[in-house]
This record gives structure tokens, C-alpha cells and sequence, in this order.
């Protein structure tokens, strides 16, 4: 996209642009260089395009305020971009903490947020319990999956319990192996969020 930038020859006009700059400079700045710059100048283009020509006969300071007044309310505008490029951001890097800034970051309904909260906090949680369990039966042999009559755990159970260990040590592979289906399910699941907006 062609870098566009505003010239201006009113003093006021300048303050008010310098400030719309900052401020969305300010709300980008968890993205990349990259999409902090498209975002940028997508955003002036708009703001250009709705100044119209410079020999109209409203003054640069009004002309100015109302592209901004069209363009409507920074926040609204900027946080559904900012939370898809955060999901994207974190479906390409698998980091825990690209996760949560994309789930801080997604704009919507509070119910979507309460939804993708929750998903967040039992799919980390199901994928940190799987991991320990693959650590702890290193030094722990009685942990591992016991099955039996009414009864499945993952983890340790009593010795007067009728379950029985059905893993041995392949529980390690194999919640190793889990944790990581399951990080990729809900990755799958932040990309259709992102699908569906």
C-alpha cells in the first residue's frame, strides 16, 4: 500500500492530527512494525479521502475533524484489527502469552469474551495438568491414568481403590502428545472465532 501522509498548514489543525497519530500509535502498539505501519496508513488514507480537496471552502481544522468524525470512534475501528492480528499473531507462534494478548485484545460482545474466556482457561488448564502428569510420573511411578469401576484419574489414587494403571510410563509420550493436540485444538478454535467476527 502507498505510504499516504496529511500536509497541513493550519496550526490547530496540525495539533489535532499529531494528537489522532498519537493516539493510534498508542492503541498499536502490541502489533508488529509491519501492521502498526498498514494500520497507520490505512487510516490516514481514510482520513485523507474524507478531508476531500484542499480548495474547498471549509477551513483545514474543521475539514480535518469531520474525516475524523467519519472515521468514528478510534477504538471501534482499531480493537477488531488489532484482535485479529493477535489471533494471527498467536496461531503462528503457539506462545501462551500472544493467547491471552489476543483474548485481552478481542473486541465484541461480553458474551464472546465470557465464552472465549472460559474455552482459555479450561483448554491451559486441561494442557497443564496433562504436562505435569508427564513430569510427575517421572518421579513418581504410583502417578499415571487409572480406570476402573466407576472411577477414571488422571493422576494418583488411593491404594485401597479397585483401579488399575493402564498406561504404565507411555503416559508420558502420551500426555505429552496431548497437551500439544490440545493446544492446536484451541488454536483451531481462535482462528474460527476469528473466522466467524
Amino acid at each position: 500500500m502507498k505510504k499516504v501522509d496529511i500536509h497541513l498548514n493550519d496550526k490547530n489543525a496540525k495539533r489535532v492530527y499529531a494528537q489522532f497519530l498519537a493516539l493510534l500509535r498508542s492503541k498499536s502498539t502490541v502489533l508488529k512494525t509491519a501492521d502498526r505501519d498498514e494500520l497507520k496508513t490505512e487510516l490516514i488514507s481514510h482520513v485523507y479521502e474524507s478531508m476531500g480537496p484542499s480548495d474547498s471552502e471549509e477551513n483545514e481544522l474543521n475539514r480535518l475533524l469531520n474525516a475524523i468524525e467519519k472515521l468514528g470512534n478510534l477504538d471501534d475501528v482499531v480493537n477488531p484489527i488489532i484482535a485479529d492480528k493477535m489471533i494471527e499473531y498467536a496461531r503462528s507462534s503457539v506462545n501462551p502469552e500472544a493467547l491471552m494478548n489476543a483474548y485481552v485484545n478481542n473486541s465484541g460482545s461480553l458474551f464472546r469474551k465470557l465464552i472465549i474466556g472460559i474455552t482459555f482457561s479450561l483448554f491451559f488448564i486441561l494442557v497443564t495438568v496433562v504436562a505435569i502428569i508427564s513430569v510427575v510420573k517421572i518421579f513418581d511411578p504410583t502417578a499415571g491414568l487409572y480406570v476402573g469401576p466407576k472411577i477414571f484419574v488422571l493422576g494418583k489414587v488411593g491404594d485401597s481403590s479397585q483401579a488399575k494403571e493402564i498406561l504404565g510410563y507411555w503416559i508420558i509420550p502420551v500426555a505429552i502428545i496431548l497437551a500439544f493436540i490440545l493446544y492446536w485444538v484451541f488454536l483451531r478454535l481462535l482462528h474460527l472465532i476469528k473466522i466467524r467476527r
